[in-house]
């Protein structure tokens, strides 16, 4: 439940009931602005967080950038690319206040393996049996996300985050 909390406070809203069955979550909005419950994604033990760091292109205005993400980038990972999710993060507090990040989240770290088998390979690592399942996101990351920002996970690396809880340790 730990990491419920976190993930779902990092989306703006505190968790009110959780559903093990569908794996989302009922929660309510932290502005109080709308009280309708609102369905948000899990993160569970073993989802594996690709973290990359994203700047605006200095042309790009916020609103259009925060438009594109929620109508176009987010619902293509959901409807389109099996096993993993798609958020774009703006910092609230703190030292990444008003920068924004990317994350993806793999169901498991076979399925980032099955997209990116190798550390540090990018794009070029992507194998030819899981190709045709990630072209939209290919699009949508290198065409339509690049549009808005400058050398996409070039501002400090990448890192990969596994998601602790339920599992066995593994030691590497």
């Amino acid at each position: 439940m730990k990491t419920l909390l976190i993930a779902t406070m990092l989306l703006g809203f505190v968790s009110i009931h959780a559903d093990k069955k569908t794996e989302k979550v009922l929660a309510v909005p932290l502005d109080h602005t709308s009280t309708a419950p609102t369905s948000v994604m899990m993160i569970s033990p073993g989802n594996i967080v690709a973290i990359r760091e994203l700047t605006l292109k200095p042309d790009v205005k916020t609103e259009e950038f925060e438009r594109f993400v929620n109508e176009e980038f987010t619902p293509t990972f959901e409807e389109q690319v099996p096993g993993v999710k798609a958020y774009i993060l703006r910092g609230e507090r703190g030292d990444q206040k008003g920068h924004y990040s990317f994350a993806l989240i793999f169901d498991s770290e076979n399925t980032r393996d099955f997209y990116y088998p190798f550390e540090h390979g990018g794009e070029a690592s992507v194998p030819k049996s899981a190709e045709k399942l990630w072209m939209p996101a290919r699009q949508m990351i290198f065409e339509k996300l690049a549009g808005y920002v400058e050398d996409i996970g070039q501002k400090g690396g990448y890192t990969d985050y596994v998601v602790l809880g339920d599992q066995p340790v593994v030691s590497r």
